[in-house]
């Protein structure tokens, strides 16, 4: 199935087109309540989506995800409280824009950057998953091995003051990690 019966089965049928849209305006407005972030948004339409065809379903999760990371940073503009943890950094330029009620300008440049983001890591993921697919088969286990050793120095490397305390919680699956 290439990308053109893709798109076609995409926009051969209007369910497709209509959840996407409602997964738009759906991830909208839960990223732009603060505390609800793409991930919980997700979890609560789980059970909608098995009543959903496929492609509608897959539509409207992905949707969901992709607008909430957007929709985070409405509150992060104009109240400086940033709705998801992607739009942490988005209230640190843009809550002062709006206090010199520039804050069109700054939800504008949001969503440029948002759609910017989105369509490079999209195409990245198309264009270079294949390949990293390719490598990743040929990996066996002293490269794992080596994988793992990496990722325990650059944990270790961001571990707090108790060096013990913060790998009990590594190795528990939570841990306090400070910068």
């Amino acid at each position: 199935m290439g990308i053109i019966d893709g798109f076609s089965a995409l926009f051969g049928s209007w369910q497709p087109v209509f959840f996407a849209i409602l997964g738009t305006l759906i991830g909208l407005i839960g990223g732009a309540i603060p505390g609800l972030s793409s991930g919980a948004m997700i979890a609560i339409l789980i059970p909608v989506t098995y009543y959903l065809d496929p492609l509608a379903a897959l539509a409207l999760i992905y949707t969901v995800s992709k607008s909430s990371d957007f929709g985070g940073s409405i509150p992060a503009i104009l109240f400086n409280t940033p709705g998801t943890p992607q739009a942490s950094a988005t209230q640190i330029e843009g809550f002062p824009l709006c206090k010199q009620g520039k804050q069109g300008k700054a939800l504008r440049m949001a969503v440029i950057a948002s759609a910017q983001g989105d369509l490079f890591s999209e195409l990245l993921l198309i264009f270079g998953a294949a390949i990293l697919a390719v490598y990743a088969a040929s990996l066996g286990p002293p490269e794992f091995v080596a994988i793992y050793f990496c990722a325990f120095v650059i944990i270790g490397g961001l571990l707090g003051k108790s060096v013990i305390t913060g790998f009990l919680g590594l190795f528990a699956g939570g841990g306090e990690m400070t910068l």
